[in-house]
């Protein structure tokens, strides 16, 4: 497994406790915290599309800690701490995500993600960039080792289906007039209750509670969905004749399942 270990500070790259912030965010911070940053371009393996794993070990004087995970050219890269979580993507240069692995009054030594890259098949890249940002309001010295898996080590799976919202024949995928892609971690011959799959290449949304069809089976995702759109109701009244009262009653008049 690859590993590089960052100094903070570093007199031979120039890192020192100077900023404000990380180099990556526009927040604004505590005041008393003095910020080192340091820039990693990490070459993914020529791996198309996958998920890599980082884990940070930390040691020394660090009270605030974080990273983000990029590519410059604009390729879709996401990030969770769970493997089989939702995954926030990243949109350079507009928004740069940052994942937090130290926070002030935590004894945290270790942090773990999983960044998923190459989600758009039209724009890929074969290298990784990671920023790292630590900070400490009376800074001395911090030392933090990254660990990281290439990509292929925990393979994405990518299906073409057939698809319909309630009927089970209709998706199967020679009856379905409608397509789409799932996406997961497990292959669809292990599929069972508790997978997850993903409707999305980046793995920020999950697959839809619909019925899909992959060759000669069909799997339903989520439970069915309530497909009322509610019910509208309206007051009738009736004035008896010869009286001058009126009796009224509220009346469902749909729409209904």
């Amino acid at each position: 497994m690859p590993q590089v270990t960052l100094n903070f500070p570093d007199n031979s790259t120039n890192t020192t406790f100077s900023s404000g912030k990380p180099s990556y965010s526009q927040l604004e911070y505590d005041r008393n915290l003095k910020f080192a940053n340091r820039k990693l371009v990490l070459d993914m393996g020529g791996i198309d599309h996958g998920i890599a794993t980082f884990t940070l070990y930390l040691s020394g004087n660090i009270d605030y800690g974080s990273v983000c995970f990029y590519d410059a050219n604009g390729s879709v890269v996401s990030v969770s701490d769970t493997r089989d979580g939702l995954y926030k993507p990243n949109f350079p240069p507009d928004y740069f995500l940052e994942n937090i692995f130290k926070e002030e009054g935590s004894n945290s030594t270790y942090k773990r993600f999983f960044v998923c890259v190459n989600g758009d098949p039209g724009q890929k890249t074969e290298t990784l960039n990671v920023e790292i940002s630590v900070a400490s309001k009376n800074p001395t010295n911090a030392k933090v080792t990254l660990q990281f898996e290439c990509p292929g080590d925990i393979p994405l799976y990518e299906y073409e289906t057939g698809l319909h919202t309630y009927s089970p024949y209709d998706a199967i995928e020679s009856n379905s007039t409608l397509k789409t892609k799932l996406y997961s971690i497990t292959p669809i011959s292990d599929w069972t209750t508790n997978t997850v799959v993903y409707q999305s290449g980046d793995l920020a949304f999950p697959a839809m509670n619909y019925f899909y069809g992959y060759e000669d089976n069909v799997y339903q995702i989520g439970s069915e969905l309530d497909r009322s759109y509610g019910t509208k109701t309206r007051i009738k009244a009736v004035k008896k004749r010869f009286s001058t009262r009126f009796n009224s009653s509220t009346e469902t008049i749909g729409p209904k399942k």
